[in-house]
Order: structure tokens, then C-alpha cells, then sequence
């Protein structure tokens, strides 16, 4: 997996990613995301608060959260978003933390 970048144990990841619906960023909607990050165990770790922040001002529609993994391994996140008439859930990325 040379292609990776391997995160470090003990080290804050700030996980930033696009929300795209249709084609088109969605804003504003932080509020109805749901992230679960799970160790390399495959147990459920953490479920970070998730924020929309302004990034140079072109930052809406992109989301992140923060997480610190204590073990070596495959880490992996899911991502649930959920509107009144919509529920979406899907694996984010796996990632290599050594």
C-alpha cells in the first residue's frame, strides 16, 4: 500500500470531505451527519462532532472531524447523513494508522 499515507497513533487526524448530492455541494448540513469511527479491532472508537468550516471562504459544503486512533491497524469511517426524507450511509476511507 505504498499509495497510502499512514497516520500515527497518539496523533490527531483532522478528516476533512465534500458532501455531494446531485452534482452540488450541500451546505449547512452538519447538523445531519453522523460519523462513527471504528479501531482496528472493527469496534466502534469514537463518534466526532461533525463541522462545516469556512476554508479561505470556499469551504462550505466540505465537512471534518478529528479523531485520535490509540492502536496500530486498519481504521475505518462511516458516514451517515439523514434529512427528513433521505438517509444515506456509506464508507468514507479505510486508512493505515502505524
Amino acid at each position: 500500500m505504498a499509495d497510502r499515507i499512514a497516520f500515527k497513533t497518539n496523533t490527531a487526524i483532522i478528516w476533512r470531505f465534500p458532501l455531494i448530492q446531485a452534482g452540488s455541494l450541500q451546505t449547512g448540513k452538519a447538523g445531519t451527519i453522523t460519523v462513527t469511527v471504528y479501531d482496528e479491532a472493527g469496534g466502534s472508537f469514537a463518534t466526532p462532532t461533525v463541522t462545516e468550516p469556512s476554508l479561505g471562504g470556499s469551504g462550505r459544503g466540505v465537512y471534518q472531524f478529528t479523531f485520535t486512533p490509540d492502536a496500530a491497524g486498519e481504521w475505518t469511517v462511516t458516514m451517515v447523513e439523514s434529512t427528513a426524507s433521505n438517509i444515506s450511509s456509506f464508507v468514507i476511507k479505510s486508512q493505515a494508522v502505524v
